[in-house]
């Protein structure tokens, strides 16, 4: 390497030699299918992830109403002055 002054660096390319035609489709090759199984993987996850949504789905349409209530709010609850003094007692 030589180097004229500080700020611009200039490479001396006689030391390098070009690569052949063969080796630049060997690697072109590689990267194809590096980046080829790259996307089966994504693509493979993304299709599980899909699957497992839709048995979820399904399961959860099928399955019993989960309760998320103590109580049944579609019901009026009422509350008796006996039940408040019991609460005002604890």
């Amino acid at each position: 390497m030589t180097i004229t002054n500080n700020r611009n660096c200039q490479w001396d390319w006689s030391n390098y030699t070009k690569k052949t035609s063969i080796e630049k489709t060997q690697n072109k090759s590689i990267f194809f299918l590096i980046s080829a199984m790259t996307n089966m993987k994504i693509t493979r996850e993304l299709n599980e992830r899909m699957y497992v949504d839709q048995v979820n789905f399904e399961n959860a349409g099928r399955a019993k109403i989960q309760r998320t209530f103590k109580y049944d709010p579609t019901k009026v609850r009422t509350t008796t002055p006996e039940l408040l003094a019991k609460k005002k007692q604890q």
